[in-house]
């Protein structure tokens, strides 16, 4: 069937636009962000983090004085764009604002409030296919300062809780060299209980018990990983340059997980822009049915993902 386009209203996000294919739908907040606040197969649950009590938020006089009296930027939930490498309060912009948007004949573009602030201006493209899961994401940000500026494109798509993620590893054959980089962040313990480092992937559970925050990068070369939750396998892929330029020593690929969700991040090439010029980022998104639980997600399991994982 065509692909349905509706307004509506949903949980306390206000109003949004509702994507509706043969096979999924989607919910993108109008009056705050844009989030894609909602990704579900039908007849299934949401499979990301919607922070209706919000209780994920950024303010305080840095904040004040940078923005205005009052900012607050709030996580929503939800897939969102922004900008890298990060800086508080510039990445932090509260995009708390009405969106504008445009439905073309392959998708809709949203138009978040220029960041005149911080000199940049995000726009995102969704499409989402007619007979499948499978989303189509276009990510762009443009420099509308005065000066050049170097940045990346940064999704960030937050994951309900409860969940597994699966990263694949590099297998490129560099005889003598390397071939994979981690990195990781202050607060990140490598004993973290919720790490699981294997032959093929990585796998980082999500613990609402966990104590703590946990944050990693890799080169995801592979340009893929997955997260299955609430009985879906959520897949989510981007391109990698390995003559590419990235942030935070090489980061293709982040996650983040807290007590209350986890993030999976994806990262442009860092890229000088003139005033003017747009820096572009693309993604896709794919959702799955699976019998298989977060408990069971192991390397020992993979073979039960590969059709859909390309493992």
């Amino acid at each position: 069937m065509p692909i349905q386009y509706e307004t509506v209203s949903y949980q306390n996000f206000g109003t949004c636009l509702k994507i509706t294919g043969e096979a999924a739908e989607l919910l993108v907040t109008l009056d705050v962000g844009p989030r894609i606040i909602s990704y579900r197969l039908h007849g299934m649950e949401n499979v990301f983090f919607e922070d209706t009590g919000r209780q994920v938020s950024n303010s305080g006089p840095v904040y004040d004085a940078h923005y205005k009296k009052g900012a607050v930027w709030y996580l929503y939930g939800g897939h969102r764009l922004w900008v890298a490498p990060e800086l508080a309060p510039n990445t932090y912009f509260p995009d708390n604002e009405p969106v504008e948007y445009r439905i073309g004949e392959d998708g809709v573009t949203f138009f978040q409030r220029p960041q005149t602030e911080n000199g940049v201006a995000c726009r995102m493209h969704v499409a989402l296919d007619e007979t499948t899961s499978h989303v189509r994401l276009r990510h762009e940000v443009q420099n509308i300062g005065s000066q050049p500026r170097t940045l990346s494109p940064w999704p960030v798509t937050v994951m309900a809780p409860g969940g597994a993620e699966i990263i694949k590893l590099p297998t490129e054959q560099t005889g003598l060299l390397p071939n994979r980089m981690l990195t990781f962040w202050p607060y990140s313990s490598l004993a973290d209980s919720r790490l699981q480092l294997g032959e093929q992937c990585i796998v980082l559970r999500q613990d609402p018990a966990a104590n703590g925050a946990f944050k990693m990068g890799l080169n995801n070369t592979r340009g893929c990983a997955a997260y299955l939750v609430r009985g879906c396998l959520f897949v989510k892929e981007h391109p990698h340059n390995p003559e590419g330029r990235y942030p935070d020593f090489g980061a293709s690929f982040e996650t983040y997980t807290s007590p209350l969700l986890l993030e999976m991040e994806t990262l442009g090439e860092l890229t000088e822009l003139q005033p003017g010029e747009t820096a572009l980022h693309e993604e896709s998104f794919r959702l799955f049915p699976t019998k298989l639980t977060p408990e069971e997600v192991s390397e020992k399991t993979l073979a039960d993902l590969a059709m859909f994982f390309g493992l």
